[in-house]
């Protein structure tokens, strides 16, 4: 019985980071809201598989959890190989970053430390509850105030991609982002409270970094809108003067 509650909290914890995912990419809950289930639970199935092997309390099980993560979003959701890498990974890391600051804050006051951080124990559900509730509020300002981006993501999967100097750079922070995130899970499981907040900095500066990337290229697809449509808007005007 603790094992099924211990995966229903997981399971709550991965649907959290999927409704993020959703609402800061303004993706849409019509007709995925099974997929979205279905993400949430395959993910908790697979944190109690790794749970099962060696690599349980690993730094190995968060890289395959980031992984797994990526291709939920890229083969369920049905979003470009690219752009899933990119929403899945910022998303997990704003969703980690969350997590660290309340974790920290609640070692702060002395309520808690790195030994509490056992399944089921009073104060691991509190921290559970915390992070699942701090990111389901951003969801929600960032839906009801649209603070989200709209073009970022294309609204088909097969598209053109090209590796332009922003996507690769793109890319490259988006690797170091996941590199930075299981060496500050290893410095966490082994107590090293001093290096887990140094990390935690730098993966926020990953996280603001991203975002900023993101942004840029939604101006350029934005700007790329405009410039069709007053190309459209002046062929119309050249068809009706020869008319």
């Amino acid at each position: 019985m603790s094992v099924l509650i211990a995966n229903f909290l997981v399971s709550l914890e991965w649907l959290t980071i999927v409704i993020l995912l959703i609402s800061l990419f303004n993706l849409s809950f019509s007709g995925f809201i099974p997929h979205i289930i279905f993400i949430s639970w395959l993910m908790a199935f697979v944190g109690w598989g790794i749970d099962q092997t060696y690599l349980s309390g690993s730094t190995y099980a968060l890289l395959i959890q980031v992984i797994a993560l990526y291709l939920c979003t890229w083969l369920i959701l049905r979003i470009n190989v690219f752009y899933a890498f990119g929403i899945s990974v910022v998303s997990y890391g704003i969703y980690m970053i969350t997590q660290s600051a309340l974790f920290l804050g609640l070692h702060a006051i002395s309520f808690m430390d790195e030994t509490d951080l056992v399944p089921l124990s009073e104060k691991q559900l509190i921290l559970q509850g915390l992070s699942i509730a701090v990111p389901l509020l951003i969801s929600y300002l960032a839906t009801k105030l649209r603070i989200r981006y709209n073009l970022f993501v294309p609204t088909t999967e097969f598209i053109k991609l090209q590796f332009n100097r922003l996507n690769n750079i793109t890319v490259f922070v988006l690797i170091s982002m996941i590199g930075i995130s299981v060496v500050n899970f290893h410095f966490i499981t082994e107590g090293k409270i001093t290096l887990f907040i140094l990390i935690s900095v730098i993966q926020l500066a990953c996280v603001a970094l991203l975002l900023y990337l993101f942004k840029r290229k939604e101006g350029i697809k934005h700007d790329r809108k405009v410039v069709r449509k007053i190309s459209y808007s002046n062929k119309e005007d050249e068809s009706r003067a020869n008319a």
